[in-house]
C-alpha cells in the first residue's frame, strides 16, 4: 500500500472531524485580509459607489451577524457599512436581518430542545436552578446576541425556556441592534 492513502485516509477523518473548526479559521483569516486598508477601502469604495449592496447588503450582513461561521465576515461588512451609511439606519435594517437568522435558530431550538427540557423538568432537576437560570439567562444570550459571538447557543438557549415568539423577537431585536449599532459607529469614525 502506497504511504499516500494513509495519509489521505488521515487526512480525510480530520477534514470530517473539524470540518466547521477548518471553515471558521479560514473565513476570519479572509476577515482579517479584507480589514488590510487597501481591501478595506475597496470595500467601502464599492457601497459608496452604490456597488451591488445598498441596504439591502445591510439586511443580508444582519442575517449572517447571527451565525457562528460567518460572524467574522458580517462583522467586517457592518463596520463598513458604518463608514458609508448612518450607523442608526444600519443597525436597524441589520438587525432585522440578525433577528431573522436567529428566529430560524430559535424555531429548530424550539423543536428539537423542548422535549429533553420537559424531560429535565419531570424529574425535577432544573427546579433546584430553574429561578436563577430564568433570571441570569436572558443577561447573559442578550450578552452574547448583542457581542459578536455565535448566537445559536443564545437562541438555543432562549428557546429552551419558553420565550414567546413575540418575546424573542424583541429581545433579540434589541440586543442585535445595540451590539450593530456599536460595531457601525466604529465604522463611521473612519470618516
Amino acid at each position: 500500500m502506497p504511504p499516500f492513502k494513509g495519509i489521505a485516509k488521515e487526512v480525510k477523518q480530520y477534514e470530517y472531524k473539524h470540518h466547521k473548526t477548518f471553515m471558521f479559521l479560514v473565513i476570519t483569516l479572509f476577515a482579517i485580509l479584507v480589514l488590510d486598508p487597501k481591501y478595506f477601502n475597496l470595500l467601502v469604495e464599492t457601497i459608496k459607489n452604490g456597488g451591488s449592496y445598498g441596504l439591502v447588503g445591510v439586511a443580508i450582513a444582519g442575517f449572517f451577524f447571527a451565525y457562528g461561521l460567518t460572524i467574522p465576515i458580517a462583522t467586517v461588512a457592518l463596520y463598513a457599512f458604518g463608514n458609508v451609511y448612518n450607523p442608526f439606519l444600519v443597525a436597524a435594517i441589520a438587525a432585522a436581518g440578525a433577528t431573522a437568522g436567529d428566529f430560524i435558530i430559535f424555531k429548530i431550538a424550539k423543536l428539537r430542545f423542548a422535549k429533553d427540557i420537559q424531560k429535565l423538568e419531570r424529574k425535577g432537576l432544573l427546579r433546584k436552578y430553574s429561578k436563577w437560570v430564568h433570571r441570569l439567562a436572558p443577561i447573559l444570550a442578550g450578552l452574547v446576541i448583542a457581542s459578536p459571538l455565535p448566537d445559536e447557543l443564545a437562541a438555543i438557549f432562549l428557546g429552551s425556556l419558553k420565550f414567546t415568539e413575540k418575546q424573542f423577537v424583541i429581545f433579540v431585536y434589541a440586543a442585535e441592534f445595540i451590539g450593530i449599532f456599536i460595531i457601525a459607529s466604529a465604522g463611521a469614525a473612519l470618516i
